[in-house]
Order: C-alpha cells, then sequence, then structure tokens
C-alpha cells in the first residue's frame, strides 16, 4: 500500500524532532502501525509549529493500496486523538486563523478542475447561498456529531428511518452515507440494489425511476435524488453505479455518518468554539 506514494523522511528534514512512541490505529476500513514524530507543518499559507503526528511504517492493503491519499488529516475533536494535538487546533493555539472555523466544499463534477477546497479560518461565500445557512448545535465534542429529527423518502414511497430521532455525524474522511445495517437494508431494497460484498449496485439505465431521499435535520430537509447518492464508476468500457450508503463492517451502531455522498450537496461550516455544523445549498 505504501508502493507509489508521496512518503516523508525524517531524516531530510532539519525541524524534524524524535519522539518515538508506538501508534496503532484501525479504522472504519484498515488499519496502521507507526511511531509518534514531530516536525512543522506547511497547509498552503498555514506553517503549524511542532506539529505530533504518526509516521505510517506498515498500512492495511485494503482500502489503502487503491486510494488515491498519501495520508489521513484528522478533523475530529481532541478528545478522540491519538497522543496528539490535532493540526486545527495548534492552527488556532499558534494564532494562525481569523476565526475558529473550517469549511468544506466538495465537488462532485469530474469534469470540472476545482475537485473543491478546504478552509481554515474562513468560508468562501462565492459558493454558497448565505440566506440557506442552517447552523445546527453538536451533541458531542467527540465526532462532528449532531440530533438528526428523521430520513424520509418521497410521499409515493412513504419509507421512513430515525423515525424518533438518531444522532448523525458530519465526516469528511467517509466516501459514503454509513447506516445501521437494518436501515441500510431497507434501502438497498428500495432502489432494486444488488448487494455484493456490503456494496449495492444498481442499472444505469434506470437513475430516473429511484426515489428522492431527505434528510431532516434542524427542522430543515436535505434531500438527495439518484444522481446524488449515486456514484458512477468506469473502468475501460464498464461503467458501474453503485449506491453510496453502506453500514459499519463491525458492531451495529445506532448513528449515521454523513460522509462524502452527503456533504457534496452542501457547504459546510465547522465551529469548534460554538459547538456547531452548518449547512447551506450550494450556488449553482
Amino acid at each position: 500500500a505504501c508502493k507509489n506514494r508521496n512518503t516523508y523522511d525524517h531524516e531530510k528534514s532539519s525541524t524534524y524532532q524524535h519522539d518515538g512512541r508506538t501508534l496503532r490505529l484501525v479504522y472504519g476500513k484498515g488499519s496502521m502501525v507507526g511511531i509518534v514524530s514531530s516536525d512543522d507543518l506547511q497547509i498552503g499559507d498555514l506553517k503549524i509549529k511542532n506539529q505530533l503526528f504518526g509516521e505510517a511504517l506498515l498500512v492495511s492493503d485494503p482500502p489503502f493500496a487503491r486510494a488515491k491519499p498519501d495520508g489521513i488529516l484528522g478533523l475530529a475533536f481532541p478528545s478522540i486523538a491519538h497522543d496528539a494535538v490535532p493540526p486545527f487546533y495548534n492552527m488556532i493555539k499558534q494564532g494562525l486563523l481569523d476565526k475558529p472555523i473550517f469549511s468544506f466544499y466538495l465537488n462532485r463534477n469530474l469534469d470540472e478542475k476545482l475537485g473543491g477546497e478546504i478552509i481554515f479560518g474562513g468560508s468562501d461565500e462565492k459558493l454558497y447561498n448565505k440566506e440557506s445557512l442552517t447552523t445546527v448545535p453538536l451533541t458531542s465534542t467527540t465526532y462532528w456529531m449532531f440530533k438528526m429529527d428523521g430520513i424520509s423518502t418521497s410521499e409515493d414511497d412513504k419509507k421512513t428511518w430515525c423515525r424518533k430521532g438518531c444522532s448523525g455525524i458530519a465526516d469528511t474522511g467517509t466516501s459514503f452515507i454509513i447506516g445501521p445495517a437494518s436501515d441500510v437494508e431497507e434501502i438497498m431494497a428500495l432502489v432494486g440494489a444488488e448487494v455484493y460484498q456490503g456494496i449495492g449496485f444498481v442499472s444505469c439505465d434506470e437513475l430516473d425511476k429511484l426515489p428522492k431521499i431527505t434528510f431532516h435535520i434542524n427542522g430543515k430537509g436535505y434531500t438527495l435524488s439518484a444522481e446524488d447518492y449515486i456514484l458512477k464508476m468506469t473502468q475501460g468500457d464498464e461503467t458501474a453505479c453503485i449506491v453510496g450508503f453502506a453500514t459499519m463492517p463491525r458492531a451495529p451502531q445506532p448513528f449515521w455518518i454523513l460522509g462524502d455522498v452527503f456533504l457534496g450537496k452542501v457547504y459546510t461550516i465547522f465551529n469548534v468554539k460554538d459547538k456547531t455544523v452548518s449547512f447551506a445549498s450550494l450556488k449553482q
């Protein structure tokens, strides 16, 4: 999994500082083993001094062998960090930001040059409709967790999940929308998916017949059409249409993770000071 990657060599860094603690991490999918080190971290124009991070010495092939990124930048709260303060909180501590927020935009149009952006300390009002911005208080300062009112399809289908409310997590590091197994199985059945190794596949010729799915958050509905929650993957002359919902491979969980399938539909602002996450509609 480490082949053909941009890698870090602390012997070539004049600002590297040895720490040496062993680090073992298990993710939703995949794992790594490494050591804790310290160095200056440059992100755009921001330079973070003495940032602790994990040097990965061994990583699992799935899913990292096929993944494009060279590493993972954690954006959750320090309470769930391993042996280090996350970079965003060091940015605040070192006075590098105008505001204690970061914002996220993901462009799902593969034909456009800009794939997306993350802004530390502000937001880009050219990308979203400011009047649509809805702020949601967090229920936990571990992940970016908040209360969802429910999930539903159109009146014709009359399907609902999270009926009495449930927890949702906004997570830029998760590709799909992740939910409890029984709920996701119902969604797969509703869209007529053939499920293979936990991944749902549908016919690319009948996407216009699939229902819209609405996430109700803080009194506002965020509706995903099939165009939003079906991912088209092309390899050679073959195109597969994958349902952007999945379950966690481990124990069942009473919450939903709103990954990039959901976040690609909105502009998201994460506020550390106010402990809120805000969603806005994108400008067309």
